[in-house]
């Protein structure tokens, strides 16, 4: 048995999907999960272990890595477990929503060797690829200018579970549409390539949505990069096209991707014309999954580095503190402001 999987929700399956995808066998594999009906499922659907002993299955010598697959408030805990056993970690986005713990993890993972892998998907998009192969382009350089909205419509998000019980529903536990902003921030991060200096937030509820306290339906952000450009930043859980846009402007050029379209679209100013391009025919974002534990698994096997360090992630938790913090005081927050 070499991989751990915490958590057997729908990310927690996919993962599981994901390690069988690269050719991982099923008996390679043991679940963690405190519902005995979803280690049943994973089970009976995948022919893999099950465990309700997390302690246990960390102590068994063939393990050789955990993926985190649980709701953001849990991962620093389960992350650090790993670490402090001496195995390898995989962790959905965000690694973590508060500080504390972040310190040992990276002091446990370098000092032990161990791969410490932050989840990123849409670097493994072809569209994602695409952008950054832009923004390293005569038409890309520096971002002057950029923006990011994103509408989920709650309920539409996990159309087979009770939204108000779904971890998205509330801040507390990771949700509130913060892990959309970190899972974003990964990538754009590598865009603009630039450190983030501040933070300015103002949110508010307007919808009917049964929402946690002080859980709101939609923020709007600016995110200051140092001696760069201020990413204005739209969640909401309410828009009921579910997209994605992205948008980044150069001297030169301009490009936008609408989760809409299958296509980056592009602005040449010398040219005056918009270009486009398409995605592969029969693409399916599943791909991005399993591209990207396939990474992790080379990461393992050939020590191939992983695409987000741990800094980057610390960096992205030190925003979602000051997202926090600025929404409640109505200030903007420094990241060097954000302690433990």
């Amino acid at each position: 048995m070499r991989f751990g999987i915490v958590g057997q929700g729908s990310m927690g399956k996919r993962r599981v999907r994901c390690l069988l995808a690269n050719q991982v066998p099923a008996e390679q594999i043991t679940v963690f999960d405190t519902r005995p009906d979803r280690l049943q499922e994973a089970h009976e659907k995948y022919g893999v272990n099950t465990t309700t002993d997390f302690t246990a299955l960390l102590q068994q010598p063939a393990l050789q890595a955990i993926l985190v697959s649980v709701p953001g408030f849990l991962h620093m805990s389960y992350c650090l477990a790993a670490a402090r056993a001496g195995k390898h970690w995989f962790c959905e986005v965000p690694l973590a929503i508060n500080l504390e713990g972040l310190a040992e993890l990276k002091k446990l993972t370098r000092e032990q060797g161990l791969v410490g892998a932050p989840g990123c998907q849409v670097l493994f998009h072809p569209l994602g690829r695409a952008l950054k192969d832009w923004s390293m382009s005569p038409l890309g350089g520096p971002i002057l200018a950029a923006s990011y909205a994103c509408g989920m419509y709650l309920p539409e998000w996990h159309p087979a579970e009770d939204y108000r019980k779904f971890y998205a529903s509330n801040k507390n536990l990771g949700g509130g549409n913060l892990d959309v902003l970190a899972q974003e921030l990964v990538w754009i991060c590598g865009i603009i390539n630039r450190p983030i200096q501040a933070v300015t937030c103002r949110a508010t509820k307007t919808s009917s949505l049964e929402l946690a306290p002080e859980t709101p339906d939609q923020q709007a952000i600016v995110i200051e990069f140092s001696a760069g450009p201020a990413l204005s930043v739209h969640l909401d859980l309410v828009d009921r096209t579910h997209e994605r846009l992205i948008r980044f402007a150069t001297a030169d050029s301009t490009l936008k991707w609408s989760t809409l379209e299958p296509c980056l679209q592009q602005y040449d100013a010398a040219a005056k014309v918009w270009t486009r391009l398409p995605q592969p025919d029969g693409f399916n974002y599943e791909t991005c999954y399993t591209a990207e534990v396939g990474q992790f698994l080379r990461c393992l096997d050939h020590a191939e580095p992983w695409p987000v360090t741990l800094e980057i992630a610390e960096q992205i938790v030190r925003v979602l503190m000051a997202v926090e913090q600025s929404r409640v005081t109505g200030r903007t927050v420094a990241l060097t402001e954000v302690s433990a």
